[in-house]
């Protein structure tokens, strides 16, 4: 965990203007991207119940740093390009 809080950290005072318009967009679907993680996470939790293997299921949101990189990868201009799980 200390590895991505560096790099949001890092990413926010080497790319501002970047970190800002990200954080924003983000920070408008936060909720609705809480709880697709979450119905996610009992949706494959029930499966593996039923199929009668023991595990504990956790699901997290894309970091700020990993989502910018993955958007430079892709060569997508804005988060909103991206679907509710983060990927592309």
């Amino acid at each position: 965990m200390v590895k991505v809080e560096l790099e949001d950290l890092a990413f926010k005072y080497t790319h501002p203007g970047e970190y800002e318009q990200l954080a924003h967009d983000v920070a408008k679907s936060r909720a609705e991207r809480l709880e697709y993680i979450h119905t996610v996470e009992k949706l494959i939790q029930k499966e593996m119940n039923d199929l009668g293997v023991p595990c504990e299921v956790m699901g997290r949101a894309k970091h700020l740093w990993s989502i910018y990189q993955k958007m430079k990868r892709t060569q997508r201009p804005s988060r909103r390009s991206t679907t509710r799980s983060g990927s592309a």
